[in-house]
């Protein structure tokens, strides 16, 4: 039969092993592992300034929601008496501190027992608040408040944060939405994780301002590196991929938002005419330069002519499209085109060579 040394043996060296799978550094035990049920977890230290100390669950005092990870999860209770610090909190000292240099992306599970299921009389909702220190249960700066968890199952929820100064003890304390309320309640906690460490800023640009022909195309990406968290992304073409295609010109900006800050850039794309017309066409049926293709004209209803020395026209194409004269008809030789817009007056004129042999 195994004594209560030897389950807290084992206990620990599971903490140790899930530590180890997820890259937990930073904080022992942060799915707040034990085998002591209805005591402190392992590695945090209940403060003894709360009336009261924080839970290992499940089990006691009828709390059965099953953990989101591991065996076991944290329960903080309010118990809201005016004049007196109500709220339960832990602290620990971190293996490696936060600094100033970094942003720091994390995600942690809350969730409630169900009213007919919670433990002692607390079966208010009430939410985390996270706070760093440098010293043991010193509340110095708060990086995060919770949300209030509405569902009796575990809810994931995001936070990032950069701290003012360098801290080594990180508190996680059950608290009251309203101070003036003298609310009495409990939350559930498991899984706190570190998803990733970034810097605190983030050099985001699109390029520089950029021409393309006017029947082209262009595709514009907002780069994040791709071993990063995926971030949001928000075009001022309401797009949030992280690539757009743009054909109009104008001004287009890009939105990068990953939880420690919004980054923003601009990019000016402007149209060149890129008028291209042959000055040679070839119909011999080699497949090479068969026809007459003219581009980089903008959409409209253009006319084409095209006459010989003497002036007379040898072909007249309303609504022409590009390719859609192939020399027909006529002998090998110099031609004289004329295309023009219908709608704006647009219009270009050359000499064109007709080579059929």
């Amino acid at each position: 039969m195994w004594s209560t040394s030897h389950l807290n043996i084992l206990s620990i060296l599971f903490i140790l092993i899930v530590q180890n799978i997820y890259g937990q550094n930073r904080i022992t035990n942060p799915s707040f592992e034990g085998t002591d049920i209805g005591k402190a977890a392992p590695f945090w230290e209940n403060c003894e300034i709360s009336e009261t100390t924080s839970n290992l669950q499940p089990g006691h005092q009828n709390v059965r929601l099953y953990p989101s990870n591991g065996r076991t999860y944290l329960a903080m209770v309010t118990r809201g008496y005016i004049g007196r610090d109500g709220n339960e909190y832990v602290s620990q000292k971190l293996n490696l501190i936060f600094s100033t240099d970094s942003c720091y992306q994390y995600s942690i599970k809350l969730s409630h027992s169900a009213r007919n299921n919670s433990y002692s009389r607390n079966d208010e909702k009430v939410i985390l608040r996270i706070w760093l220190g440098n010293d043991v249960c010193s509340k110095e700066e708060l990086i995060w408040a919770s949300p209030t968890p509405e569902s009796n199952a575990w809810t994931k929820f995001d936070f990032s944060f950069t701290p003012t100064k360098a801290y080594h003890y990180i508190i996680l304390e059950a608290y009251y939405e309203d101070e003036e309320d003298t609310r009495e309640g409990h939350i559930l906690i498991d899984d706190l994780r570190e998803e990733a460490v970034l810097p605190p800023t983030f050099n985001f640009e699109l390029g520089m301002d950029t021409t393309i022909c006017r029947d082209e195309n262009l595709i514009l990406t907002a780069y994040y590196p791709p071993h990063l968290p995926t971030p949001k992304y928000l075009w001022n073409t309401r797009s949030t991929e992280p690539t757009i295609e743009v054909t109009e010109e104008g001004l287009y900006w890009a939105e990068i938002n990953n939880g420690c800050g919004v980054f923003r850039d601009s990019i000016y794309i402007t149209h060149d005419k890129c008028i291209f017309i042959p000055n040679v066409i070839t119909p011999n049926g080699d497949g090479y330069n068969e026809s007459f293709v003219v581009k980089g004209f903008e959409k409209g209803h253009w006319h084409l002519r095209v006459f010989n020395r003497w002036g007379e026209t040898v072909y007249s194409k309303k609504y022409y499209k590009s390719g859609g004269w192939k020399g027909g008809g006529i002998e090998s030789g110099t031609y004289y085109y004329d295309i023009r817009n219908m709608k704006n007056g647009e219009a270009y004129n050359g000499s064109i060579n007709i080579i059929k042999e």
